[in-house]
């Protein structure tokens, strides 16, 4: 038996950054290096895992660090186009 559910995020919704890790090699439609990160959001209970933003990956991103929510393009698709979803970016203080 299949289990799903939907909610609803702001795009404005900020998290904390749980965990990372910097992706250096990956399948071919996705650019790398890139971030990929556990969001946690614990208003609503809820960790997401996405690829994270940062102007320097190897010095911007830090544990239990804010992010926004954003989307962003993610990967390429087969015809060369941008495929969007949500995604994260380091807040910088």
């Amino acid at each position: 038996m299949d289990h799903a559910f939907v909610f609803e995020l702001s795009t404005q919704l900020n998290g904390k950054l749980h965990s990372f890790t910097i992706v250096r090699r990956s399948l071919p439609d996705f650019p790398v290096p890139f971030g990929l990160g556990l969001i946690d959001f614990p208003e609503q209970k809820v960790r997401v895992m996405a690829q994270v933003e940062a102007d320097d990956l190897e010095s911007d991103l830090s544990l239990d660090m804010d992010v926004e929510t954003i989307v962003g393009v993610v990967r390429k698709a087969k015809d060369g186009s941008d495929i969007y979803s949500y995604k994260f970016r380091a807040i910088k203080k």
